[in-house]
């Protein structure tokens, strides 16, 4: 059986919390729009629709290079 060394466990933990972070971070962004800017979003229009496809592709970028960087990094102070 192959040993899993800490390092490799410690890099998919903070990419699951990186994940979670973003998630509850985007959540909260929305709540406060609702709740504090306004009682109702608006309906939605093209650009509107536009502006939250482009706001997705960004987040999902960011959660992949994140995970890459996380990943791909041979960094010698987590292992100690």
């Amino acid at each position: 059986m192959k040993k899993i060394s800490l390092n490799k466990i410690f890099r998919i933990l903070m990419i699951i919390l990186s994940i979670l972070v973003l998630f509850i971070v985007s959540n909260l962004a929305l709540m406060y729009y609702v709740l504090v800017i306004q009682d109702a979003p608006p309906p939605p229009t093209e650009s509107n629709i536009k502006e939250m496809k482009e706001l997705l592709v960004f987040w999902i970028v960011l959660v992949v290079e994140n995970s890459f960087l996380i990943l791909f990094t041979k960094n010698k102070e987590f292992v100690e």
